[in-house]
């Protein structure tokens, strides 16, 4: 059955883009009756298909309600004006928004997985890609929208779930901050230990530092006090007699030094 329905929406895509083809070229004499080329169509594959209403039904929808497929397809690609998209582009486009909008007979994502690989098979190196968001605005943006449906919107849901961690002591879940890797129970543990175990050597460290200069201090003033330095003495003058003042000025007058001349070399 799926099988069947591939091989029709494969006539009727190739029926639809001849149409359009033949109608654009203004050729004279040149036949752009859709019914006629369908049928050609069809006798090419009629041993391998054994109905083609669902085929024939794509044809004539699609052209049928060519104007609203427009409309929901420009919004959808605001940067590619209707006329400026490649033909065989918005032939799938027209067609897979007929079946998903209009015709409500297979489920969404079939149909847009359908017309992702009809832009593979026949369309150009981006065509699959273009398409398949084309077509995925256009349904989330319809009444017809399913998000449980939705893959993106489930691995999206997913991945938001598994950034939530629980918090042990509010027992509520709370969010890592954006850009911080979150850290597992077993590295919060290591890394507490490991700065109680610096807090602690840094403690250490300073007592042992403290007792060395205070060591430094006592053994300074020790030995400070035994040089005599520990503290300044002011030396005590003693009163002399006149009598020793006289013999020291009649020995100086002697020898023709004075007291406040330096003493000159003897020759």
């Amino acid at each position: 059955m799926s099988s069947n329905r591939h091989l029709s929406r494969i006539i009727a895509l190739q029926s639809l883009f001849e149409h359009e083809f033949r109608s654009r070229a203004e050729i004279e004499g040149l036949t752009s009756d859709v019914n006629q080329i369908f049928n050609r169509n069809l006798e090419v594959y009629k041993d391998n298909l054994s109905d083609d209403g669902f085929a024939r039904d794509l044809v004539e929808g699609t052209i049928k309600n060519q104007t609203k497929e427009d409309e929901l397809i420009a919004p959808a690609a605001p940067e590619w004006p209707i006329e400026q998209i490649a033909k065989m582009d918005l032939t799938i486009l027209r067609l897979a928004v007929y079946e998903l909008m209009m015709k409500h007979e297979v489920p969404p994502k079939v149909v847009i997985n359908e017309a992702v690989e009809l832009a593979k098979s026949f369309g150009g190196d981006n065509s699959s890609k273009f398409i398949n968001g084309v077509l995925g605005t256009i349904y989330r943006q319809s009444k017809f929208y399913d998000p449980t449906e939705d893959h993106k919107v489930q691995r999206e849901q997913g991945q938001n779930q598994s950034d939530v961690e629980p918090d042990p002591k509010s027992g509520s879940e709370s969010k890592p901050e954006s850009g911080q890797p979150k850290a597992s129970p077993t590295t919060s543990a290591r890394r507490s230990s490991s700065r109680q175990v610096q807090t602690s050597q840094i403690a250490d460290q300073s007592a042992v530092n403290g007792k060395a200069e205070s060591g430094e201090s006592d053994s300074q003033v020790e030995s400070d006090s035994e040089s005599g330095q520990a503290e300044s003495v002011t030396p005590t003058i003693q009163p002399r007699s006149p009598d020793e003042v006289g013999s020291e000025l009649e020995s100086e007058t002697e020898t023709g030094q004075s007291i406040d001349s330096p003493a000159k070399p003897t020759t």
